[in-house]
């Protein structure tokens, strides 16, 4: 065997080694559910939201620093609440109520230096016009609402391409999501949908009526940062199981 082939080899088996492509495991530390913080959220004194978020909270933009410091019982009254509490956030108003955000990283003394992925959270609180609250009156509302801002953006993204047709433009333009459909999280009914509106960050909305008035958020969106096919499997594996037990701690009483 040549020295050129010896090195290609030894090289592939370095690589394979590092990133998964063996059975060999590789650590991923992330979200640290042993030692959550539950927080509650008191709505009108009628309704109540407990939930924990998972410690070993990201550094980036002071999740870390900002939740430790943040209080663990928040109360609104939606009476006292008015237009300026809440800001236009892409297709709904809302108001920010609490947020986390979780590295994956891999060991950086094995080859794996730096962020592998991240999750992150955010709580809202939001204002909108509901008529109808049935689940399928709710889910045509929220439905509408969403699927214009997606039509909006995309007429946007023509503007900057003037003579390209939609298949032209397909790897820009912000796909519909395939369905909205509801979930049942204890006892509590969610209507859900899959987003695409942030290229290479997908985001899941999990979207609880309150009254005609308000409803309330969960959105959690999730990145991967690496190549390796084999290795992107296991975190998001290891994304969908983190994104699955922060939802399951959420209760909602009424």
């Amino acid at each position: 065997m040549s020295i050129k082939k010896i090195f290609l080899v030894g090289t592939m088996s370095i690589l394979s080694t590092l990133f998964g492509c063996t059975h060999k495991s590789v650590d991923i530390s992330g979200p640290d559910h042993k030692n959550g913080s539950t927080s509650v959220i008191y709505i009108d004194q009628a309704a109540h939201i407990e939930y924990t978020l998972p410690g070993n909270l990201s550094s980036q933009f002071g999740f870390d620093k900002i939740r430790d410091q943040d209080e663990r019982t928040k109360r609104y009254n939606l009476a006292e609440l008015d237009n300026e509490d809440f800001e236009t956030n892409k297709w709904r108003s809302s108001k920010f109520v609490d947020a986390g955000r979780w590295d994956y990283i891999g060991p950086k003394n094995k080859g794996l230096a730096g962020e592998l992925g991240w999750l992150n959270l955010t709580l809202e609180l939001n204002s909108a016009e509901l008529p109808d609250l049935s689940e399928p009156g709710f889910r045509e509302n929220i439905k509408g609402e969403f699927l214009r801002f997606i039509a909006s953006e995309n007429k946007e993204i023509s503007k900057h391409y003037p003579g390209y047709s939609e298949e032209n433009l397909a790897h820009v333009l912000l796909p519909p999501p395939d369905s909205f459909d509801w979930i049942e999280i204890n006892g509590s009914r969610f209507l859900t949908w899959l987003s695409n509106e942030t290229k290479g960050s997908p985001s899941s909305y999990y979207i609880f009526p309150l009254s005609q008035q308000y409803f309330l958020s969960i959105i959690i969106s999730h990145h991967t940062s690496v190549n390796d096919e084999k290795l992107r499997e296991r975190i998001m594996e290891r994304i969908q199981q983190d994104r699955s037990q922060i939802l399951d701690s959420f209760v909602i009483k009424k």
